[in-house]
């Protein structure tokens, strides 16, 4: 399980939307939440 980090939400690894931000790996549990936290760093 990983936590979207905008939103808080647990999800499965392999039903997250990722992201790679600063050498760093996030996972979202929608595009939505990978756009906003995009917008927000």
């Amino acid at each position: 399980m990983v936590k979207d980090p905008v939103c808080g939400t647990y999800l499965p690894q392999r039903d997250a939307v990722s992201l790679r931000h600063g050498g760093v790996d996030h996972s979202f549990c929608s595009a939505e939440c990978r756009d906003r936290f995009k917008q927000e760093h």
